[in-house]
């Protein structure tokens, strides 16, 4: 079981396309599953309930990994970084104070570090997501985009884990990756942020993201809208 094990991870590693001794790297696309979806609401100055936006996107990545074969033979987990390459998602209209926002169009922070790490476990067949998506909430209403130019800063923040076994992820490395791997996200977050301009406010954010591999970046309406308004 083991031979055969570690034949398969050669296997991905030629795969992959290895840049370096023992280094593979591996694209991976997530995509937002149907009926993600984040609350929204004004913890402060107000305790106000803002809406609930519908998502849909994705967000593009590498990772890179590196097979120690002394390591697997202790059947110790790989580890690997993950670097954004892209990531847009597109999010249905709430209002701030009687104000539509349009569509939500969630960026990158251009002044942000997004990336992180994986942890996967062969032979256990389990695999461990920590990663920091540093965000951009733009908004489309002229009236309100004006005066936001920067949007909305905010970092979602994905500690996750799946099981998977080593056949799937050989599907992954081969460009088969529909559904092989999801990672649903809870998020629970405070953050401040002008909401309008010179009012400053604490929002809270609350619901459920799932991401799941894809062969292709998601398309959608929404996102399209965001790519026009906002010139991606």
């Amino acid at each position: 079981m083991r031979a055969k094990a570690l034949k398969l991870i050669v296997l991905l590693g030629f795969s992959v396309g290895a840049i370096g001794c023992g280094e593979i790297q591996m694209p991976m696309t997530l995509a937002l599953e149907e009926g993600s979806n984040i609350e929204i609401e004004m913890v402060a100055p107000l305790a106000l309930p803002l809406g609930t936006t519908y998502m849909e996107g994705g967000v593009m990545t590498v990772m890179t990994a590196e097979i120690d074969f002394i390591g697997l033979l202790l059947h110790i987990p790989m580890f690997g970084v993950i670097e954004i390459d892209e990531l847009l998602f597109g999010g249905t209209e709430f209002s701030i104070l009687g104000t539509s926002t349009g569509t939500l169009c969630t960026i990158p922070d251009p002044n942000g570090s997004s990336g992180g790490s994986v942890l996967i476990d062969i032979f256990g067949g389990h695999i461990d997501f920590y990663m920091n998506l540093d965000t951009a909430i733009m908004v489309t209403n002229p009236d309100l985009a004006e005066g936001l130019p920067d949007g909305f800063q905010f970092t979602m923040s994905v500690e996750e884990g799946a099981d998977i076994a080593l056949p799937e992820l050989l599907a992954m490395a081969f460009g088969n990756a529909d559904g092989v791997l999801a990672i649903t996200q809870v998020l629970d977050e405070e953050f401040q942020t002008e909401i309008l301009p010179g009012f400053l406010a604490t929002l809270h954010i609350s619901g459920e993201l799932t991401l799941a591999t894809s062969n292709e970046f998601p398309t959608g309406l929404l996102m399209d809208e965001c790519i026009a308004v906002l010139g991606l």
